[in-house]
């Protein structure tokens, strides 16, 4: 993973972005610690930890950035803020309802019907209670 952090010199479109270089790897490892799908406030109070002169509106310009060039995914909520994940295969989402657990969900390879259509990714999205919040309701 951090052998991927040279690459990060690449999302650097401008001069004015070289400056925020190790903003870049710091949000990346802060990130790649995180076990859940984090909220750019989540990771925002981790980075805040290790530098505190960075702000919230840098480190959401940083994971639009990453975002973009595919090193993170951006997790879609339905019932809450985005989430940010380190980027990886395929994979969908189960969303609880209830408490805004996410959780992954393998999702087998599948092929295209159309060839001329690219695809550049996609959403998948399970709404409903985890184990854990369906107890809790069930013993009200």
């Amino acid at each position: 993973m951090y052998d991927n952090i040279k690459l990060i010199y690449s999302i650097n479109d401008n001069d004015d972005d070289s400056l925020l270089t190790d903003y870049y790897e710091i949000i990346i490892k802060e990130l790649s610690k995180m076990a859940n799908h984090a909220s750019v406030v989540d990771i925002y109070k981790a980075v805040k930890e290790r530098d505190s002169k960075i702000g919230l509106a840098i480190v959401y310009y940083i994971l639009e950035k990453l975002a973009e060039k595919s090193f993170v995914s951006k997790v879609y909520c339905s019932n809450g803020p985005e989430r940010y994940e380190i980027f990886s295969s395929n994979h969908g989402h189960f969303y609880c309802l209830f408490c805004g657990k996410i959780t992954d969900i393998n999702i087998p390879k599948f092929e295209y019907p159309d060839e001329s259509f690219e695809v550049t990714g996609f959403n998948f999205e399970i709404l409903g209670k985890c184990k854990t919040c369906a107890r809790k309701v069930d013993t009200y």
